[in-house]
């Protein structure tokens, strides 16, 4: 059809896309809302670097600046990512750090790579843990017990696996 060809010609030109299009190889974006909804999470982004390059990133907004740039970005080195997934405990902030949100406590997620997971927390764009092939195939899901102490996460290879954090 002439009409989606011209949308799809049109779409190349824009030069600052803030997620992956549909030729991209993950075909879900699954988001997540922090516990209390104040932050929304969402994965298969892309931050331009210049007009040529661009790296993959999570994006992640406050509730009350939907309309504005992300508050901040998480870089992948993988190609894209996944999902993520909040944890459903708010924990305490940790004295003498600063935070990459203005926030009087802190929240923990993991974001899902093709073949890793990355837990991050509201202070610090450095991760918590990396989790590295646990997985024969590329992982689809993760969700975090009611505890906040589990991940289960499932994958392409038919598996589920629970990860017990201490």
């Amino acid at each position: 059809n002439e009409d989606c060809e011209a949308v799809k010609s049109s779409r190349l030109k824009y030069k600052n896309w803030m997620f992956m299009d549909e030729n991209h190889s993950v075909y879900f974006r699954r988001m997540s809302w922090s516990p209390e909804g104040s932050l929304l999470f969402i994965p298969t982004g892309s931050y331009f670097i210049n007009e040529s390059n661009f790296i993959s990133v999570t994006h992640a907004f406050q509730r009350n600046k939907l309309k504005r740039n992300p508050s901040f970005l998480l870089p992948t080195t993988s190609k894209s990512t996944i999902c993520v997934s909040t944890n459903p405990i708010i924990y305490e902030l940790i004295p003498d750090l600063p935070s990459l949100i203005d926030l009087p406590y802190r929240i923990i997620f993991a974001v899902v790579e093709r073949e890793r997971i990355v837990i991050y927390d509201t202070q610090s764009i450095q991760p918590l843990a990396l989790i590295n092939n646990l997985h024969y195939a590329q992982i689809t899901d993760i969700s975090w017990s009611f505890s906040g102490r589990s991940l289960v996460v499932s994958s392409c290879d038919g598996f589920c696996s629970i990860i017990q954090l201490y």
